[in-house]
């Protein structure tokens, strides 16, 4: 008789996101990165990479009511385009050498209004930290960023949080 194996969804809470220097244009290229020893020193992937939390990784199909003529009883709906959720980052404040954050205030701080677009990689990880599930963001850029707020009552780490915006994401499947 064969033995029965439990699907056990993946928890959610080892992740890595990176952030591709143009390096990833494509599904293949990215997954090349991955897989590749081209991260960078161990310290400095792991500071870029370690957020607490990651949001935003949302697509809807939007749609339009259509009433055909004389038929008023009925109302169609059509899809019209797909809209993307703003990418929400959100990890203890990082007080130097930050890429992500130098992304952001390199643009606030242009003088021509031009935003440097690049890809991300987030990754679910299982426990041997190998890439289960991988999302390609393309043509991220942020609009945002913030701290969580100084409390001189409260001992929490300060936290801070960049939104991206992005034309979509893509979904590369871990054989």
């Amino acid at each position: 008789m064969a033995k029965t194996v439990e699907y056990l969804p993946p928890v959610s809470f080892r992740f890595n996101v990176l952030l591709l220097d143009d390096l990833a244009s494509s599904k293949s290229k990215a997954t090349d990165y991955l897989f590749s020893d081209k991260k960078g020193s161990g310290n400095q992937t792991f500071k870029e990479t370690s957020f607490v939390s990651v949001s935003g990784l949302e697509t809807e199909l939007q749609t339009e009511d259509v009433r055909v003529g004389g038929v008023n009883n009925i109302t169609y709906n059509l899809p019209t385009k797909v809209r993307y959720s703003p990418l929400v980052l959100s990890r203890g404040i990082v007080t130097k050498g930050s890429k992500y954050i130098e992304w952001y205030w390199k643009y606030v701080n242009s003088t021509d209004g031009k935003v440097e677009k690049k890809n991300l990689l987030i990754s679910l990880l299982n426990s041997g930290l190998q890439p289960i599930i991988i999302w390609l963001v393309v043509d991220a850029f942020p609009t945002n960023w913030k701290i969580s707020g100084l409390e001189a009552k409260n001992n929490e780490v300060l936290l801070e949080e960049i939104k991206l915006a992005y034309s979509r994401f893509e979904i590369i499947s871990v054989d």
